[in-house]
């Protein structure tokens, strides 16, 4: 019945022709936006493939890391053992010493 008044005072045109003007209004900021998602997301993409190329790259070095703290381990004990030896023969070259 509401229904049929609004027909019989004309409202249902003019929604209808808002609609349309609100739909012709709003399509370029729809358009607008999808093209804000697509870049977005290929920026997205993009930065995606650089963390795998840093990962890969970091892959490679994380050995040749671990070879130089292996090496420098080794150094760091032979000359804490080599100090501890120097101080040990001290007093007896102390001893040896003519005075």
């Amino acid at each position: 019945m509401g229904h049929a008044r609004g027909l019989t005072a004309g409202i249902q045109a003019d929604f209808n022709e808002g609609w349309s003007a609100t739909v012709v209004q709003c399509n370029p900021m729809f358009e607008e936006r999808d093209r804000g998602i697509a870049r977005l997301t290929g920026e997205i993409h993009t930065d995606n493939d650089y963390i795998r190329e840093l990962r890969a790259a970091l892959e490679k070095v994380q050995p040749v890391s671990g070879l130089y703290h292996r090496d420098r381990d080794k150094f760091v004990e032979l000359h804490k053992q080599e100090k501890e030896q120097r101080e040990r023969l001290e007093p007896l070259i102390a001893v040896a010493r003519p005075v």
